[in-house]
């Protein structure tokens, strides 16, 4: 099993307590709360567990998550991520949430554009 550090996900050895390339004291992790392990997830490069964390965090209604949910809209080309993204920005349902939902529709993506629509209820039906 792969070890990364949680703050710069870098591998890192199973009992490391502080990382060796950001300096962070990994024991203060256990400190957070579950909702700041899950917007710290959404950098992990496990997709998996960045989906899980996006999926987890609109379960939660994060509006804490809302900044982090958009950067990594703006930098993720995967669809399948970008859809859980949308549907996780449409239910926390605040206008901040709502416009980085609607930026989201710049990306030209038609699955991820007919997607918004249909979360929105402009699928035409």
């Amino acid at each position: 099993m792969k070890w990364y550090c949680p703050y710069c996900w870098k591998p890192i050895d199973k009992d490391t307590t502080q990382c060796p390339h950001c300096g962070h004291n990994l024991s203060e992790f256990e400190e957070l709360s579950y909702e700041d392990k899950l917007i710290l997830a959404l950098k992990n490069p496990t997709r998996e567990y960045r989906m899980f964390s996006i999926y987890m965090l609109g379960q939660l209604g994060s509006t804490k998550a809302i900044k982090h949910l958009c950067e990594l809209s703006q930098s993720s080309a995967d669809t399948i991520e970008l859809l859980y993204i949308a549907k996780t920005l449409k239910s926390i349902n605040t206008k901040e949430s709502l416009n980085c939902l609607h930026q989201l529709k710049e990306k030209n993506n038609v699955l991820l554009n007919n997607f918004i629509n249909k979360l929105e209820g402009k699928d035409g039906n």
